[in-house]
């Protein structure tokens, strides 16, 4: 879901009647950080699954989801929404080790 959420915000921010007018190099941002962070994340799958186990890294990782997701919701600056993203993406990351090996 948050892969592809940009697809719904970025026409909502360019419009003229949002609070959060977006640039085309911010729009670009808001779409890429998601990948960006999703690396980071999965570097930290590995060693969070050696120490809490499978089932709790899949569990630890709602909480940066969430915080994102919070985050997005209720952002007015493009900075928290970039932000955000970033959060979003990381937990993505952390989800796509344990969640391969679970299967």
């Amino acid at each position: 879901m948050p892969i592809g959420y940009s697809a719904v915000l970025l026409p909502q921010l360019s419009s003229n009647s949002t609070e959060v007018p977006i640039t085309v190099s911010t729009g670009s941002w808001i779409a890429s950080v998601h990948s960006l962070a999703t690396p980071i994340g999965s570097l930290m799958s590995g060693p969070l699954a050696d120490y809490l186990g499978r089932r709790k890294t899949l569990l630890v990782s709602a909480i940066p989801l969430f915080f994102g997701w919070s985050t997005m919701a209720m952002s007015n600056s493009v900075k928290a929404i970039i932000f955000a993203r970033f959060l979003c993406g990381f937990a993505t990351g952390i989800l796509g080790g344990p969640g391969q090996v679970n299967k």
